[in-house]
């Protein structure tokens, strides 16, 4: 049997950022507590070239990563590594010292 050429098609894709790894990425490089505003204008400043950003999307989106509000029971997709400290102040989820938190998960 003669052999089967196989040729193999690679397709770079380059896709945009969703909300949820922009929220987690900046997170990580804020201080240990930050407001709503300090982590939007980042992620604005750090991926308003990349696409576009609806900012009411993207505040919804914020409250969506906070282990400790319900908001993220009904947007699953998101990454779960913010605690939200008190109205519009936020820092990084840490899964061993915030167990505590988990009371929607």
């Amino acid at each position: 049997k003669p052999k089967k050429n196989t040729i193999l098609s690679l397709t770079t894709q380059t896709r945009a950022p969703t909300h949820g790894e922009m929220i987690n990425n900046v997170s990580k490089q804020l201080s240990s507590v930050y407001s709503s505003k300090e982590l939007v204008d980042k992620i604005f400043k750090q991926y308003g070239r990349t696409r576009s950003i609806n900012r009411a999307s993207l505040m919804v989106d914020v409250a969506g990563c906070c282990v400790n509000l319900k908001s993220h029971k009904s947007l699953p997709d998101l990454p779960l590594c913010l605690v939200n400290v008190s109205r519009g102040t936020y820092r990084r989820y840490d899964s061993k010292k915030d167990r505590h938190l988990n009371q929607y998960l």
